[in-house]
């Protein structure tokens, strides 16, 4: 006997909503994130049905809610994710991590201290083009001197691009005209010009010239989801 076609629809769409949530519980094992963010990378069509799913997630105990940011344009939102090393008191900051990894076309992200380097520990390894580039955020909490002589200091034999992302640009430009000792490795730019296209030719060396990053991958985390 034939199936009936409302049992097949059923099936696809029971087939597809396993898919889909086994993605997000791998994504936010490695990213937290906000319900807008899923949107963004086409996992859900509008931020209603993200939210639902993820407070679903979250009262099954596979997601927690790590808690809540807000943007510089005054948006609130709720923080979820899988990963135990996501902390409340520099919550933005993972998200905004979490926000340039996912519009870098790169063939693989490493994100958490499972996955990148532990004699490094950046804020996200990025593989591009078969080339490893360490990603670093920087919001301006440090002095200059502090980031010179703790963080530019554990870079200095590193081979390995590393890409400075700067809360502005006075922040951007401090930090380069100080990166002597990291000037073969290092590039700069902005958390702005880097959420708009990470490989446009925004990131600026020590010198003051430009460079874009090559695309790799299929776009979205570890190339996985189609941004």
């Amino acid at each position: 006997m034939a199936t009936p076609l409302g049992t097949d629809r059923q099936q696809n769409s029971n087939a597809f909503a396993r898919l889909r949530e086994a993605q997000i519980l791998w994504l936010l094992e490695r990213h937290p994130v906000t319900a807008d963010m899923l949107v963004s990378i086409r996992l859900f069509g509008s931020k209603a049905r993200a939210s639902k799913r993820l407070k679903r997630l979250v009262e099954k105990k596979q997601l927690r809610l790590a808690g809540t940011v807000s943007f510089k344009d005054g948006r609130s939102e709720h923080v979820y994710c899988r990963c135990r090393w996501v902390k409340t008191d520099n919550l933005l900051h993972e998200v905004q991590i979490s926000q340039v990894c996912f519009k870098t076309h790169a063939d693989e992200v490493r994100r958490g201290p499972e996955e990148v380097g532990r004699a490094l520990l950046p804020d996200a390894e990025l593989v591009i083009g078969g080339r490893r580039c360490l990603l670093e955020l920087d919001l301006g909490t440090m002095s200059y001197e502090a980031v010179v002589t703790t963080r530019f200091a554990k870079y200095r034999d590193c081979p390995d691009l590393v890409l400075w992302v700067c809360a502005t640009p006075a922040r951007m430009e401090g930090l380069r005209s100080r990166a002597a000792d990291i000037r073969p490795t290092a590039l700069f730019t902005t958390l702005d010009l880097a959420l708009r296209d990470p490989h446009a030719a925004i990131w600026k060396d020590f010198d003051g010239d430009t460079a874009s990053l090559p695309r790799g991958g299929k776009g979205g985390p570890n190339g996985e989801i189609k941004s």
